[in-house]
């Protein structure tokens, strides 16, 4: 059996489809603005982290940077929801806030790395035998964090700078 056809009007589709970008505008701003919170949340937990510093204490190089390796899905997350949602929205600022972001995070976890990576046989070397796995983990969790988090920070810096607006392009 042929099932009726319902068409509705250019006027109808018009409205319906208002509405439906209304609303996905609306959800774009509050995963905007919840990527500004985990943003700034995760930038007070690194800045805590890391001050005061203490640079030349190796055991606390190693151990901070690990537990801010450890932190950093919190701020991949806030800018990855304030590069995507500053493409959807079209605010140029949100979309500023994570390149910059992302682009000196990308940064601090090479040089973080090396910090940490002239530490590693200090802490193999020092660690009691009952809590050597503990640490080989840590290492092995370390260093897969430190290939991912700059390759996924640089991606977003690409994608956003792939998105800006032509205007720019046609200034600079």
């Amino acid at each position: 059996m042929n099932e009726p056809m319902i068409v509705a009007s250019a006027k109808d589709q018009g409205s319906r489809h208002s509405a439906a970008s209304e609303v996905s505008t609306q959800a774009w701003l509050v995963l905007g603005w919840i990527g500004l919170a985990f943003l700034t949340v995760g930038g007070a937990d690194f800045l805590l982290t890391w001050f005061p510093l203490q640079l030349g204490n190796r055991e606390w190089e190693f151990a901070t940077v690990t537990q801010t390796f450890n932190g950093l899905p919190i701020l991949l997350l806030g800018i990855g929801l304030l590069t995507v949602a500053a493409e959807q929205v079209e605010r140029r600022w949100w979309g500023l806030i994570a390149v910059s972001a992302a682009g000196l995070l990308a940064v601090w976890i090479v040089v973080g790395f090396v910090i940490w990576a002239l530490n590693v046989q200090l802490a193999l070397a020092t660690v009691p035998a009952e809590l050597a796995p503990g640490i080989r983990k840590a290492i092995v969790k370390t260093f897969l964090q430190s290939l991912t988090y700059p390759a996924v920070m640089l991606y977003l810096v690409r994608r956003a700078w792939l998105q800006r607006p032509k205007a720019v392009d046609e200034i600079g």
